[in-house]
């Protein structure tokens, strides 16, 4: 029981360190992701705006200016 237990214990561990290693390679900004999606076209631009706008708060303008 208290090897499981210090394993348990060892797995929870490694879990919180490497979690910001994996969170910090990803795009975490709205601004890069829609940099991306206009990259794809204003359609899809205009899609991850709408799907987003409420996480971010960007508007379509802010890009459609831009580029």
């Amino acid at each position: 029981m208290n090897r499981t237990m210090r394993f348990a214990a060892a797995a929870v561990a490694a879990g919180f360190i490497l979690a910001p290693v994996a969170q910090a390679s990803e795009p975490n900004t709205g601004e890069q992701r829609a940099v991306e999606a206009a990259k794809k076209g204003p359609a899809e631009l205009r899609r991850f705006i709408q799907r987003t706008r409420m996480i971010y708060g960007l508007s379509y303008e802010q890009f459609r200016t831009a580029s």
